[in-house]
């Protein structure tokens, strides 16, 4: 059932009062408004005080404004507003624009009559059922109070759906060859297809037509520069940041147990993915869950479970030593497989204010919703899973993978590739590289190019983590022994099997220079 549908259901059903969710209000309002033609419409702001849609709701205005004994300018104040809202005649509708600044925190604050105002919008709760009249509020994120929790329908309009986006991408455009000598040629199907695509997630139909109109031209559609503006919208939204690397497996070394089993679930034809969405430094958003010491984190995880649940999402951790390729694989998965990666941070969702972390967590969840059209990835890591709940990891159903330390035929293809990138000399011979991850390859190239220096003299430079974190590397080999799947092999992680082998093919088939 669409949005309007649900209303109207609402609304048949005699419901006193509701609230929607929208970012977009007056398209909402729009919307609702052309779907019950035969209802008297009114709205409220606190600037413009009450406005009547058509002859005979402003017929009801003056009748009430006149029993009232009072004028228009008196109805911008909430508490007049109300009082009106309590006089109107039967099956009529009231919209009150940005109700969520009339709405009390916690605790309720009496001195700035947001007390009053809940009272009063409980107060026309039976009235309103007994002349099936309708009180709706309008704002971007409502949060009801514990008085009106059970009296209040709380709706949460969805963001524009693919057939919403065409209809707006077909309407700018006969728009513009109306009003523009030079006419835009037919639009093909597939043309339709990508610009949809790239609308997918953003907040409202207005922002779609804006959008489109502003990257219109003689020529067409910029369908490179609606991804541009799509991207800047989504980076607004707390938490969320699209990422804008190129990266591939081709910049990923080694691993390919792991990029090879995503690649084939990514691009399942019985669900495409979507959307990657990345979730760096796992543990530490998570830190204070797992005991649950923290009332906003409790709430959030309930938050984040029942979305996967609902959604059917599913995903991966990728646990192993910091600069052991987690990240980097994670980034190059979106990219190889054409899709957007987008880096979801809930750290930078909490707000001390109570209420604003449930606000961003949810409106994140409803971009991405629209951008995958349901059919998102989640990826995770981590350097460590002690702190995350048991409940949590159980969403990850794509597994846990453990990121060892490079083995010496993957360090070989992270000397060649940095070789490449800092326009080294193949040939050059490089230091002991003995347990070093691809982040400390990458470094001794960086440092060796910046400094004019032999990637020997700049390894001088470099701790390896398996020298600085030599215990924490252990203790993560010990979790991952025979519990989590291993990168680099099929099965399950063994912590012998990879340490024999880094052994022998160190001592064995591979010499540093001196």
């Amino acid at each position: 059932m669409i949005f309007v549908d649900q209303f109207k259901a609402a609304v048949r059903a005699a419901t006193p009062l509701i609230a929607v969710t929208t970012m977009d209000q007056q398209a909402t309002f729009r919307a609702i408004a052309a779907a019950n033609p035969k209802r008297l419409i009114f709205t409220w702001d606190l600037l413009t005080g009450i406005t009547a849609l058509g002859p005979q709701a402003e017929a009801e205005k003056m009748r009430i404004l006149k029993l009232m004994q009072t004028d228009k300018a008196t109805l911008t104040q909430p508490k007049v507003m109300l009082e009106f809202a309590s006089l109107l005649i039967d099956r009529s509708m009231l919209f009150l624009f940005n109700a969520q600044n009339y709405l009390p925190g916690s605790p309720p604050r009496i001195s700035d009559g947001t007390l009053n105002f809940v009272q009063g919008l409980w107060n026309l709760r039976e009235p309103n059922k007994e002349k099936s009249r309708t009180t709706v509020l309008l704002g971007p994120e409502i949060k009801l109070p514990p008085e009106l929790v059970v009296d209040v329908l709380l709706l949460d309009e969805p963001l524009p759906t693919p057939a919403e986006l065409e209809e707006s991408v077909r309407e700018t455009v006969n728009a513009w060859n109306d009003s523009m000598k030079d006419k835009i040629a037919k639009l093909e199907p597939k043309t339709v297809v990508d610009v949809v695509d790239a609308l997918r997630g953003i907040e409202s139909r207005s922002a779609s037509d804006q959008v489109v109109s502003m990257c219109l031209s003689a020529s067409g559609i910029d369908i490179g520069e609606v991804w541009n503006r799509k991207r800047s919208r989504v980076n607004q939204a707390p938490g969320l940041l699209w990422y804008g690397g190129n990266d591939t497996l081709k910049n990923v070394c080694g691993y390919r147990t792991c990029t090879d089993w995503h690649l084939e679930y990514l691009q399942s034809k019985r669900k495409p993915t979507r959307c990657i969405i990345f979730q760096d430094e796992f543990e530490k958003a998570w830190a204070g869950s797992k005991g649950q010491s923290s009332s906003v984190d409790a709430e959030l995880l309930g938050m984040v479970l029942t979305e996967m649940q609902e959604n059917k999402y599913s995903g991966s951790i990728f646990v192993g030593p910091p600069g052991a390729g987690k990240s980097a694989v994670a980034k190059a998965l979106g990219g190889e497989i054409g899709k957007p990666t987008i880096f979801f941070d809930l750290a930078r969702m909490k707000e001390g204010i109570v209420g604003e972390s449930t606000k961003n967590l949810s409106k994140a969840f409803k971009i991405i919703r629209a951008i995958s059209d349901g059919n998102a990835y989640f990826i995770a890591t981590s350097n460590g899973l002690s702190t995350i709940p048991a409940e949590l990891l159980r969403r990850y159903k794509g597994g846990i993978w453990y990121f060892d330390l490079p083995t010496p035929d993957e360090r070989d293809a992270i000397w060649e590739l940095y070789y490449d990138q800092y326009e080294i000399p193949a040939k050059t011979p490089r230091p002991d590289d003995t347990d070093w991850t691809g982040s400390e390859i990458q470094k001794c190239c960086e440092m060796a190019w910046m400094m004019n220096k032999t990637p020997i003299q700049a390894a001088k430079s470099v701790i390896p983590v398996a020298t600085s974190a030599k215990k924490q590397i252990e203790d993560l080999r010990d979790a991952a022994n025979g519990t989590y799947l291993s990168a680099t092999y099929e099965g399950e992680y063994q912590k012998d099997k990879v340490v024999a082998t880094r052994v022998a093919k160190t001592s064995k088939s591979r010499q540093f220079a001196e």
